[in-house]
């Protein structure tokens, strides 16, 4: 009861997007049911909008981005006013933010892969977690769903959510093979 649906990006680079909104959609349930517009976000804050920044709406984004954009009540707007195109980089003019956002926490970094006690927290407590990962397609298995990088790399290429986690996960699920049992769950 605590993580929103999940949606498709197409071909866009919005995942940064589609991982805050679901991120904010979970900090306020069971109590408010929600739909944000991720469209809105990739769109606004795009060099053709005044107050966006100097990318285009389809080349991705950070969580910055979105921490400015509901920050300064620019969103979010509900989905039903702003329904989500990968192919259109517009956005309807005069919207309003359906919800205030009063609060953006940012988690500690990790001090190793152990170190997961914050997030955990989070999700207990707040609810869904916005991160970005190093997405490389030699890590997943997809006969599992199952991800795992285990080079150290600092750049970031792609945004997920996560839900949850299960300590019992088997480790051979995954391509390279971690040291121990255990994943976290994503929305992706």
């Amino acid at each position: 009861g605590r993580v929103s649906s999940v949606k498709d990006q197409g071909a866009a680079g919005s995942c940064w997007a589609f991982a805050a909104i679901a991120s904010l959609e979970s900090s306020l349930l069971p109590g408010e049911i929600w739909d944000f517009s991720e469209n809105h976000i990739k769109n606004t804050l795009a060099s053709t909008y005044p107050d966006g920044f100097d990318r285009t709406w389809d080349e991705g984004g950070s969580r910055d981005m979105t921490t400015a954009y509901m920050s300064r009540w620019s969103g979010p707007v509900l989905e039903s006013d702003d329904p989500y195109s990968d192919v259109s980089g517009s956005s309807p003019a005069g919207l309003y933010p359906s919800r205030h956002v009063q609060n953006v926490y940012f988690l500690p970094e990790r001090s190793s892969s152990t170190d997961n006690n914050n997030i955990r927290d989070a999700l207990i407590n707040t609810g869904a977690v916005q991160t970005s990962i190093y997405w490389d397609d030699a890590f997943y298995n997809p006969a599992n769903h199952a991800f795992y990088n285990s080079v150290i790399n600092p750049d970031t290429n792609h945004a997920i959510t996560i839900v949850g986690w299960d300590d019992t996960y088997n480790r051979t699920n995954f391509v390279t093979i971690p040291a121990g049992d255990g994943a976290f769950v994503a929305k992706n």
